[in-house]
């Protein structure tokens, strides 16, 4: 009668444990910031003692922001090809200052203020795409260059008015509702809807095939031009509607959005979304905010010096990343 060696069982048992690990982060990819995320928040309960719900209200807060962007910033890398939009912090910041300035503080001018704000970034957005598909120049240099095009504007509205937010939309902004903020639940309902597209949709499926594979999206007749531009469009009216409203909460500066620039696209990556494109998920962008929020927030309790800083942000982000298996797979 023969015996299975110990080791040949502990080795299958092994496999199998890995195989069911890589089988849900392939299903659900977002676990791993997730899991990060709920490691700081308990870490900085401990450390900070303060109420743990507080802190994540608090993160909520201020990251539907970056959520709210980085709704766009997905759609656009869902596309692949290399696909990034960098005029993201400028049309934040040029839209902010265009929405309230038009407001004029006043509660009955939000509407035209909102659409005035909203139309800049378009206006942006059409930018991006004649310079990407009509002079066909490469994504990342195109939504550079039409960002240092609204920075010009920026400086010159910056200069020519004052601007203030109208107290409704600045109680929005900063506001709750059932106990929790009404940006975390604007946000979320448009996540919800992003997701269904993605997902469920017939656009979603040509943005996946498109990031996915190029020449066999173009051969077998979709749009793909016209779908990777809606994505840079959209992501233009995110990054607006974000703005706004991030100024309303915080105050119109010129430097509003600079801070998005790159976290836009680390919530994209570290949320399971592979930054060549053909695969995205919402979800992670939540997962991956509150991870990046908490970070920020455990170094101001812990009162760590810049280097510090850096290198622990820099340590999590590569664990994470680690933890995933490192599927960001290079076009």
């Amino acid at each position: 009668m023969s015996a299975t060696h110990p080791r040949a069982g502990a080795s299958a048992v092994t496999t199998d444990w890995r195989g069911r690990l890589a089988a849900a982060t392939e299903k659900a990819p977002w676990i791993w910031a997730g899991l990060g995320a709920t490691g700081l928040w308990v870490g900085l309960g401990v450390v900070a003692g303060r109420g743990m719900l507080d802190t994540m209200e608090a993160t909520l807060q201020v990251g539907s922001f970056l959520v709210l962007v980085g709704i766009g910033q997905l759609l656009v890398i869902s596309t692949g090809n290399g696909n990034i939009d960098l005029s993201i912090p400028s049309v934040m910041t040029l839209s902010s200052l265009v929405a309230l300035s038009t407001a004029d503080g006043a509660d009955d001018r939000i509407i035209i203020g909102l659409l005035a704000g909203l139309g800049a970034g378009l206006a942006v957005g059409i930018v991006n795409v004649f310079i990407i598909f009509v002079l066909r120049i490469p994504p990342i240099v195109a939504t550079l260059a039409s960002g240092l095009f609204a920075q010009s504007a920026i400086l010159r509205r910056a200069t020519s008015s004052t601007v203030a937010a109208p107290p409704r939309l600045r109680e929005f902004a900063s506001g709750d509702f059932v106990g929790l903020p009404k940006m975390a639940l604007l946000t979320l309902g448009f996540s919800v809807l992003a997701a269904v597209v993605l997902h469920r949709g017939v656009f979603g499926r040509h943005v996946f095939a498109l990031g996915q594979n190029k020449a066999a999206t173009s051969r077998a007749g979709l749009p793909t031009t016209r779908t990777a531009a809606i994505c840079f469009l959209l992501s233009s009216q995110f990054a607006a509607l974000s703005g706004i409203l991030l100024a309303s909460y915080t105050g119109p500066t010129i430097s509003l959005g600079t801070p998005y620039l790159l976290t836009s696209i680390a919530v994209v990556v570290l949320g399971g979304s592979l930054i060549s494109g053909g695969r995205s998920t919402v979800a992670g962008l939540w997962t991956a905010m509150v991870m990046l929020n908490l970070i920020v927030t455990l170094v101001f309790v812990m009162q760590w010096n810049v280097a510090i800083r850096d290198i622990f942000q820099g340590l999590v982000i590569m664990g994470v990343l680690t933890a995933a298996g490192g599927k960001q797979r290079v076009a």
